[in-house]
């Protein structure tokens, strides 16, 4: 039996025109593919891509003129590693599906404390 997969609509701090889905619960194993992926060879970067599509859902969206593409694995690095986009926005796309798991943790973890109390 498969968890079901919970995606969280996003959007880019001052990119407000661009809107994504992310994965917020990914398996163990895609979780480190995303902390430990890289593009230092050709396998890794295709791995790395891999693991990009899969979080943001293969989504293909268009804004601000650019076409964000993770519905491959090669179309996904080709994206994050697009020079037309700003540097800050590319770094974003890169680490957002990590910080979205960070703050879903953060997030249970106050759920789970309140569900703790008595009457709630």
């Amino acid at each position: 039996m498969a968890f079901p997969k919970r995606f969280r609509r996003v959007r880019p701090p001052e990119y407000e025109d661009l809107e994504l889905r992310i994965l917020a619960n990914p398996t163990g194993v895609l979780y480190d593919a995303l902390l430990s992926g890289d593009a230092s060879t050709p396998d890794r970067a295709l791995a790395l891509g891999a693991a990009l599509s899969e979080v943001y859902a293969s989504e293909r969206v268009e804004a601000y003129g650019v076409v964000f593409d993770f519905s491959t694995a090669e179309t996904a690095m080709a994206t994050i590693q697009n020079e037309a986009v700003p540097v800050d926005l590319r770094a974003w796309l890169r680490n957002a599906p990590i910080d979205l798991v960070v703050f879903e943790r953060g997030e249970l973890g106050n759920d789970f404390r309140a569900s703790l109390i008595p009457g709630n």
